[in-house]
C-alpha cells in the first residue's frame, strides 16, 4: 500500500501535460514523436505512478488540454470522427498508422523531407517521372502514374465516380458510397486502405529498390490484401477470392 507521505499521480485514459521546469523538455519530446513517428494509437489505459517527485516540481494540468489532444493533435485540430475510421480490427495496425500519418501529412514524402532539410529541392521530384513535386496530395490523388490506381480500382468495383482532391474527403467519399447499404461501408474502407498501402509500397519500391510494377499488377495486390484482411478478421465474410 502506498504511503501517505508519498505523492503520486494516476493518469487513466488521459495523459496530462505538466507545468514545471520540465514542461519544455516534455513538450519537445512528445512533439518530436508525433511529428516524426505519429505515435498515436487507441491507448485505452495508461497508468503512471510518480513517487517522491522533487520538491520544486509542480505537476498540474495545463489548461483544458488533455492527453488525447497532446498525443493526437500535436497542436493542430483533429477531426475526431476520423479516429474510428482509421483504427479497425480488419486493418493491420501498421496500415492504420500509415493512413493516420497520411491524413496528418506526416508521411516522409519528398516535399516533407525537403521541408525538414533532409532533401534538396532538386531531389523532391516525384519518382514516377511526371516532373511534379512529390507532395501527399500529388502522390495519392493527382499523379498520372500512382494516382491512376484509383481508376483501376473503380473499374474493378464497377463504379463511376468523380474523386475528391482532398485526402480526408476522398476517404469519406469512398468509404460511405451513396446508394450502397451500410454493411458494404467496411468493405469500401478496407479497399481504400489497401489501395493507399499499395500506392505507398509501390512508391517505396521505386525509390529504394528501383522496382517498377504496372498499375494492373498493383491493383491485383489491392484485391489480394483487401481479401485477406477481411477473410482473416471477419467471420461472416463469405466471398471466395475468384468472386472478390
Amino acid at each position: 500500500m502506498i504511503s501517505t507521505h508519498k505523492r503520486y499521480i494516476v493518469i487513466s485514459t488521459y495523459l496530462m501535460s505538466w507545468q514545471s521546469h520540465f514542461q519544455l523538455s516534455y513538450y519537445f519530446f512528445f512533439n518530436n514523436v508525433i511529428s516524426h513517428e505519429s505515435f498515436v494509437h487507441e491507448t485505452t489505459r495508461c497508468m503512471f505512478y510518480v513517487q517522491n517527485p522533487p520538491q520544486n516540481c509542480n505537476f498540474r494540468p495545463c489548461g483544458n488540454q488533455d492527453g488525447s489532444q497532446v498525443l493526437m493533435s500535436s497542436g493542430e485540430p483533429v477531426d475526431r470522427s476520423l479516429v474510428d475510421v482509421v483504427w479497425h480490427k480488419c486493418i493491420p495496425s501498421k496500415v492504420s498508422l500509415c493512413v493516420w500519418r497520411l491524413l496528418r501529412n506526416r508521411l516522409p514524402t519528398k516535399d516533407n523531407l525537403m521541408r525538414r532539410q533532409v532533401l534538396q529541392a532538386t531531389d523532391s521530384v516525384c519518382v514516377s517521372g511526371c516532373g511534379s513535386i512529390e507532395a501527399t496530395s500529388h502522390l495519392f490523388l493527382e499523379c498520372d502514374v500512382f494516382a491512376s490506381l484509383w481508376y483501376h480500382v473503380w473499374l474493378w468495383l464497377g463504379i463511376s465516380s468523380v474523386s475528391s482532391g482532398d485526402i480526408c474527403h476522398h476517404l469519406q467519399q469512398f468509404t460511405t458510397m451513396l446508394g450502397f447499404p451500410r454493411l458494404t461501408h467496411l468493405f469500401f474502407r478496407v479497399i481504400w486502405f489497401a489501395t493507399v498501402w499499395a500506392i505507398w509500397k509501390e512508391r517505396n519500391n521505386r525509390v529504394f529498390q528501383n522496382k517498377v510494377s504496372a498499375p494492373s499488377v498493383v491493383v491485383e495486390k489491392v484485391k489480394l490484401i483487401s481479401f485477406l484482411w477481411l477473410k482473416s478478421n471477419k467471420a461472416n465474410f463469405s466471398y471466395k477470392f475468384h468472386d472478390w
